[in-house]
């Protein structure tokens, strides 16, 4: 007789308490969609298009190939020095220039490949990576410490900004650092990034 009564009250008590349960999970936070994102919106600013006088080369504007090669400096620096820093040992361990490579022949490649063959801009690219960059910072300066997490992700993704402050050797022991000291460039100093100012 009393299990014949206690048992509805059980179920019911249990049926309750698996509906509090399920109500009081936490909603998902929504995710925001970036893919056409307003770069103006996000703080991003597109550098206008201008004319080197001394070069003739448009920064940050459509350049033809052959305009390329024929280059002496960019920005104000020679192709020698920049392409000092490019190489392994340079600004960094591996380099950005192979020991063979020349820069003007891989920015003309390159030129060939983004404009002439596939007929888009460097700053059609350069636009979801400039978007990204800033999500990130919005990110990081709305929940610092927290690194944003992609849709569905448990949220264990990459480290949070702040463990990137302490700063790493810039000529950390590495294959090339050993066998090749860098002298070509002085020191220089980086900017902290603003999550790490405290």
């Amino acid at each position: 007789m009393f299990i014949r009564h206690s048992l509805p009250t059980a179920l019911a008590t249990v049926a309750a308490f698996l509906a509090a349960a399920v109500s009081a999970e936490p909603t998902p936070p929504s995710v925001e969609d970036y893919a056409r994102a307003d770069p103006g919106a996000l703080g991003v600013k597109p550098v206008p298009a201008r004319k080197d006088p001394k070069t003739g080369f448009v920064i940050a504007g459509k350049n033809p190939t052959n305009l390329v090669p024929r280059l002496t400096e960019i920005a104000g620096r020679s192709i020698a020095d920049l392409e000092d820093d490019m190489r392994p040992g340079g600004l960094s361990t591996a380099g950005f220039l192979g020991k063979g490579e020349r820069l003007l022949d891989v920015l003309a490649a390159d030129n060939r490949y983004v404009v002439d063959e596939r007929g888009l801009t460097h700053q059609e690219l350069a636009r979801p990576l400039l978007i990204l960059g800033a999500v990130a910072v919005k990110h990081a300066v709305r929940n610092p410490g927290r690194s944003p997490t992609t849709a569905g992700s448990s949220g264990s993704g990459p480290p949070s900004p702040r463990s990137s402050c302490a700063r790493p050797s810039r000529t950390a022991p590495g294959p090339t650092a050993r066998s090749r000291p860098r002298t070509s460039a002085p020191a220089r100093s980086w900017p902290t990034p603003s999550w790490c100012r405290t």
